[in-house]
């Protein structure tokens, strides 16, 4: 579906809207395909970032709105058309638009409470829309006892570098039968880096007791 820049700029605004483009994988005969379809001229040749900048702003200008509109509109359409930005955008580029857009973390915890996130009170800004985003997505593509061989500081940097979202690391947790407490959810990588970590310790010990 193509994208609908209008609706784009209304939900992210035009700072969200470039800095997601930005980060998506759209091309830039996408980009200038779409300039041409409303009506924004851009010079031949132009780069990609001058295509995206031209067609927010173009775009952007011409929304006859006042901020209290502008709001109540990505309001409600930030829950109608969230799933709409993470196609047009792409994972990379949703998070890009989310985070610098004006959306607050109340509006975005609360979107996740709509869509089974597990933001909790005290996280990030970003750890709610990385989690939003690809909560339902699996980033963990090493095996359970692959994970349990890494020390403590190489699963914080792998969940981190992956990006992991908070749902998949309770998941995760749930399939090793822990629970962390209500203080460790407020920073579950760290959680989970240690007491997988320390799992993988206590079987290698086990093991070499084994074959002693």
């Amino acid at each position: 579906m193509p994208i609908d820049i209008d609706k784009l700029v209304g939900l992210l605004g035009p700072g969200g809207a470039i800095a997601g483009l930005e980060r998506s994988d759209v091309s830039i005969a996408e980009l200038s395909s779409l300039a041409t379809r409303y009506g924004v001229s851009t010079a031949r040749g132009s780069r990609r970032r001058e295509i995206i900048v031209g067609l927010v702003n173009g775009r952007s200008s011409r929304i006859n709105k006042t901020q209290d509109e502008l709001t109540a509109m990505m309001q409600e359409g930030l829950v109608t058309y969230f799933c709409k930005i993470v196609e047009w955008l792409g994972p990379d580029g949703a998070i890009a638009g989310l985070e610098r857009s004006a959306i607050s973390i109340a509006e975005l915890s609360d979107l996740a409470a709509r869509y089974g996130g597990a933001a909790t009170r005290g996280s990030r800004r970003r750890e709610i829309i990385v989690d939003l985003v690809n909560g339902r997505k699996v980033r963990i593509d090493k095996t359970r006892d692959e994970l349990m061989a890494m020390t403590q500081e190489d699963l914080r940097t792998y969940f981190c570098k992956r990006e992991v979202s908070r749902t998949e690391l309770f998941r995760l947790l749930d399939e090793f039968g822990l629970r962390p407490r209500a203080e460790a959810r407020k920073s579950i990588v760290d959680f989970a880096a240690r007491e997988i970590s320390d799992l993988g310790m206590f079987r290698r010990v086990a093991r070499g007791r084994k074959s002693a």
